[in-house]
């Protein structure tokens, strides 16, 4: 019988479970190929002081079935610090068990504790039961702005 979802911050000892996620992540959208990440570089950024991301595990029966990355981000407008999750991911066959709903919660309490104004994040167009979810937690749709990236290709274009 399954136990309930628990939820943790990782540490140095998932490094592997936090990239092997990742991957998982990157082949359900689409780009495995793009990925350049390496266990090593995540414990260079994630395990370190002044860490400048975190990540939350959620487990079942202590093996992980999700996850989600963020960081603080700061509004110039709003003159206050927000955190913008980078990825949120459940396993397939744990999807629709209220393991999404939990990680977007500990964010929200992450950023309610520390008196952060919002939380955000992006979401492909064609992921529409990810669009759906974001919804029907309250999500708000930002219709007026459009992301840019500047791959490390064109950086360099600017110096």
């Amino acid at each position: 019988m399954d136990k309930e979802i628990t939820l943790r911050k990782a540490s140095i000892k998932d490094t592997q479970t936090v990239f092997n996620l990742i991957l998982e992540l990157a082949e359900h959208e689409k780009s495995l190929n793009k990925v350049i990440a390496t266990p090593d570089n995540l414990k260079d950024y994630l395990f370190v002081d002044n860490a400048i991301f975190e990540v939350v595990l959620a487990e079942m029966n202590h093996h992980a079935v999700g996850f989600a990355l963020f960081f603080q981000n700061f509004s110039t407008v709003l003159g206050r610090p927000g955190i913008f999750i980078e990825a949120l991911f459940v396993k397939a066959e744990y999807q629709r068990k209220g393991i999404g709903r939990q990680l977007m919660a500990y964010i929200a309490n992450y950023a309610n504790k520390r008196d952060f104004l919002r939380v955000e994040w992006a979401v492909f167009e064609w992921n529409t039961s990810a669009i759906e979810f974001y919804e029907k937690i309250g999500g708000q749709l930002n219709q007026t702005l459009k992301i840019f990236r500047l791959p490390k290709e064109n950086i360099a274009t600017l110096i």
